[in-house]
C-alpha cells in the first residue's frame, strides 16, 4: 500500500510540474517600451485631458510607468507626476502600496492587454478619496 501512495505522489508531482511549466511558457509578458503612450483616468476624462506616458522595462516582471495618475496629481499640484515601478504576475499587475506626498497609493490590480496595446492599472488613494483606473494606450 505504501508503494502505491509513493507512485501516486510521484505522478501528482510530475503532473503539477508539467502543468506549471507549460503555464509559465504561456505567460511571457512583453510590453513595448520606449514608445509613446497616452494615459487617462476617469477624473481626467472629465477634464478632457490626456497625459503623455512612457513605459520602461526593468526586468522580466517589472516595468516603470512615468505617471501612474496620468496627469491627475498634476491637476492638484502643477509640478507633480507620480512615477511607479509595477510588478507583474504573468499579465496581471500585482497589488502593492506606495507611499507618496498625497498619502498611501494602493495599486489593487490591472493587466496588460496585448490585443489592443493597453495597460490598465487599478489604484486608490484613500487620503484624497480617489479610486481610479489608469488606462495607458500605445499612441
Amino acid at each position: 500500500m505504501k508503494l502505491n501512495s509513493w507512485i501516486y505522489k510521484g505522478l501528482f508531482f510530475a503532473c503539477c510540474f508539467f502543468l506549471t511549466s507549460s503555464l509559465s511558457a504561456q505567460c511571457s509578458l512583453s510590453i513595448p517600451d520606449s514608445l509613446d503612450y497616452i494615459g487617462n483616468t476617469t477624473l481626467m476624462t472629465s477634464h478632457l485631458s490626456q497625459a503623455e506616458i512612457t513605459i520602461e522595462k526593468i526586468d522580466a516582471s517589472h516595468y516603470r510607468v512615468s505617471d501612474l495618475s496620468c496627469g491627475l496629481f498634476k491637476k492638484f499640484d502643477n509640478q507633480s507626476i507620480f512615477p511607479v515601478v509595477l510588478s507583474f504576475d504573468c499579465l496581471a499587475v500585482e497589488s502593492q502600496i506606495i507611499e507618496s506626498d498625497y498619502g498611501p497609493i494602493e495599486i489593487t490590480g490591472g493587466a496588460w492587454n496585448s490585443g489592443n496595446n493597453t495597460l490598465e492599472i487599478d489604484w486608490s488613494n484613500d487620503f484624497n478619496d480617489i479610486t481610479e483606473t489608469s488606462v495607458i494606450t500605445l499612441n
